[in-house]
């Protein structure tokens, strides 16, 4: 029997091989694999001779006429290779792939799919600034205060109005309607991975926030439509401010590489910067990104923000530095003009 692939060099014949192969068959009394023993060929093979799919050798047409005792007539005969490529396995078939060349058309496929996926997603992310910017700032405020900027991307909250307003959002954004599901102490809403993607391409990083210390993206810190900027306000502080009577604070956490705090304050939780600095001179907190940001971003409402670094907090595996933005007097009161708290926030102000 040949090996699988070999091909026989010798001309082929033009005839219809199914009858013949079929009373071949019948003659011998047994099925395909049968024939194709005596035959000294694959059963793949003969069953190719039978569909056409490959054109029968002179010497194999010879021995089905003796199989079957008669003689079926005179065929066309070829040359040799007539109807296979070069080098090529039997008419009909595809030519088999190294593993080498498999794995370099997967790759060349996956990039080809990459370069169209991205070039969707900035047509997407350049029409949404330029015709639904409010909304957008809105969805990026909510997904920097609650939001999981992951590969699978997901919004938390322990308040249902928020993902109700988050699932307009997405809604009015990218046309698919997420869920929300309840667990034991929050909401979950799933989202889908073009929400993450436009992120990214407003230079927003996968990972925990406290980790990448993401900015506000340019196009609402160039912006000079206010709305725009009191919708990323008012989508982070929906999520992240702590709201009283005079007085709106929003809380951060960025990660610190310092270990050396780690063996000066033992198993400590948390620790104030003031006893930090006071022990370890020369101390320099990393700063929050974001509410550096948002500082500058309600300067431009006319509202000043002070900014603090208040504590260092202390985990199993890392260290982190929490940041403050406080808001108070006639600027909390500029606040409330701006609408950047939400009603049902408010509400509960009411005695």
């Amino acid at each position: 029997m040949r090996k699988q692939g070999e091909r026989i060099p010798e001309p082929r014949v033009l005839v219809k091989a199914a009858p013949l192969i079929k009373k071949a068959k019948q003659a011998l009394g047994g099925g395909y694999e049968e024939l194709a023993r005596s035959l000294k060929i694959s059963k793949t093979t003969l069953l190719d001779y039978k569909s056409g799919r490959a054109l029968m050798p002179v010497s194999i047409y010879n021995l089905l006429k003796r199989v079957v005792g008669e003689d079926p007539g005179c065929p066309e005969t070829l040359p040799p290779y007539w109807g296979q490529r070069k080098g090529g396995l039997k008419a009909g078939r595809k030519t088999r792939l190294s593993k080498s060349q498999a794995r370099l058309m997967a790759h060349k496929s996956h990039l080809s799919r990459r370069i169209k996926r991205e070039k969707i997603v900035s047509m997407l992310t350049k029409e949404l600034q330029e015709s639904k910017p409010v909304l957008l700032a809105e969805f990026v405020g909510r997904m920097l205060g609650d939001g999981s900027i992951s590969t699978f991307p997901k919004y938390f909250s322990s308040e249902y109005e928020s993902h109700a307003r988050m699932r307009l959002l997405i809604k009015e954004l990218f046309n698919y309607d997420p869920k929300t599901v309840k667990r034991e102490k929050y909401y979950e809403t799933r989202l889908r991975r073009i929400s993450v993607q436009v992120l990214n391409k407003l230079n927003i990083p996968i990972g925990k926030k406290s980790l990448t210390n993401p900015h506000v993206p340019e196009f609402v810190m160039k912006s000079e439509n206010k709305e725009v900027i009191r919708a990323l306000i008012r989508g982070y502080f929906d999520d992240e401010a702590y709201v009283s009577k005079n007085r709106i604070e929003v809380s951060s956490a960025v990660r610190s590489r310092d270990e050396e705090l780690r063996g000066i304050f033992g198993n400590k939780r948390s620790v104030s910067i003031r006893l930090v600095n006071e022990v370890v001179k020369g101390f320099k907190p990393p700063r929050s990104n974001l509410l550096e940001d948002i500082r500058f971003l309600l300067h431009k409402l006319g509202i000043n923000a002070d900014l603090r670094c208040v504590r260092v907090l202390f985990s199993k595996t890392s260290l982190s530095v929490e940041w403050k933005l406080i808001i108070i007097r006639d600027d909390f009161h500029k606040a409330l003009e701006n609408n950047l708290i939400p009603p049902w926030k408010l509400k509960r102000l009411k005695p």
